[in-house]
């Protein structure tokens, strides 16, 4: 029962009173399976408060009633498991069987940790609590709590999906975007009538045309914590997969200069799926938290390849004569800029990130991101990261 508590203390991230409570259970214990589930637990209380020495000096307390026992770099510390192995190896290494006696710092510290027993025993509640499992292999609590398992590395692999909404990228392409497609399409029209009635000049026109896009993305990455567990920067590298969609319809007039008008409907289309390089920067706040606020900005940039079309149907008038005009043309960005005079030139893209995200763990090293801000517009976004 009492082990059970220290478990307990421990997940919840009460590392003193969990240290308190397992140095009770090695003295009224005598089972290997309890001293060394109790020896464990102090060294991660220990590490966890920062306290190296007491750390090694459990680990070796650990190694001598349980000389086998094995940890997974998965759901540890790096910092800790690379303490855990240099002390086994020196466990190992020795052919003496009795522990130095250590520091008289460490034992202060200890007698002071009993000495808070008493005081503490009031506190527990009189109720019997449910029996939870060890730092092990124990289930994690539900509150908002520091995690002893999180940020274990330097490397965390993440994989995500984005959904754009509010006309995404608008602020960027759609003067642009509207005024190639209908400059194309306006010239088009007066190219086919030049070939039928002679040469036309235009002498005004008006078009109105509405842009509507929508856009999605999902990406592959891994991100790097220069300072590990204690680091809250990172520094990340992505492939990225965007796809564009941008459809326009509206109506176009123009005037010739012989009096006539050409009159038409025209819809057009623009379609791209780029595969982009990206890299970004983030700050974490409290990274040691289960649930955690963060930043991050990036920049990337790649090849825009892609296909674009238009069709326009509608009438062409000359003092009375009217004559019914129509047309399609379906291309690939390549083919639109080899065409001589073409107003299509798109061959990359850049893409601009500035988010604020939330990170929730939700099992050892799992986590869960939820992102929403600036891609070239508004995002949202949903990723799950793993950190080795």
């Amino acid at each position: 029962m009492l082990l059970s508590q220290a478990d307990v203390s421990y997940i919840q991230g009460d590392y003193e009173r969990a240290r308190t409570l397992y140095l009770e259970v090695i003295k009224i214990t005598d089972r290997k399976m309890h001293l060394s589930r109790a020896f464990f637990g102090l060294a991660l209380c220990s590490f966890n408060l920062g306290d190296e020495g007491l750390t090694r000096h459990y680990l070796r307390e650990l190694f001598s009633v349980d000389p086998q026992k094995e940890i997974s770099a998965l759901f540890y510390p790096q910092a800790f498991l690379k303490i855990f192995q240099e002390v086994k190896q020196e466990f190992l290494g020795s052919e003496k069987k009795e522990l130095r006696a250590e520091s008289g710092e460490i034992k202060m510290a200890e007698r002071e940790i009993k000495s808070t027993l008493d005081e503490q025993k009031e506190e527990e509640s009189a109720g019997a609590k449910e029996k939870a499992p060890g730092p092990e292999f124990g289930v994690i609590d539900q509150k908002v709590v520091k995690s002893p398992y999180l940020l274990g590395g330097h490397w965390e692999i993440e994989l995500h999906y984005s959904r754009w909404g509010l006309e995404p990228v608008l602020s960027l392409f759609e003067k642009n975007l509207k005024k190639r497609i209908g400059t194309e399409v306006r010239e088009e029209i007066t190219e086919y009538l030049s070939s039928r009635y002679g040469s036309l000049t235009v002498s005004a026109y008006d078009e109105q045309l509405l842009l509507q896009v929508e856009g999605w993305n999902e990406g592959f990455g891994l991100r790097y914590f220069s300072k590990g567990a204690s680091g809250s920067f990172s520094l990340g590298f992505y492939l990225e997969r965007t796809h564009l969609r941008f459809k326009s319809s509206g109506s176009i007039r123009q005037d010739y200069s012989n009096g006539s008008r050409a009159e038409v409907e025209a819809e057009a289309f623009l379609q791209a799926d780029p595969v982009c390089g990206h890299i970004s920067f983030r700050w974490d706040f409290n990274p040691r938290l289960r649930l955690a606020p963060y930043f991050i900005f990036g920049l990337g940039f790649g090849p825009l390849n892609g296909r674009m079309g238009y069709s326009y149907t509608g009438l062409y008038k000359f003092y009375g004569y009217q004559e019914s005009i129509r047309d399609s043309q379906d291309k690939s960005f390549k083919e639109w800029q080899q065409e001589e005079d073409s107003h299509i030139h798109l061959e990359k893209i850049i893409l601009l990130q500035a988010c604020f995200g939330l990170r929730l763990e939700f099992f050892r090293g799992l986590s869960f991101l939820l992102e929403a801000g600036i891609w070239d517009g508004f995002l949202v976004r949903g990723g799950l990261a793993f950190r080795l």
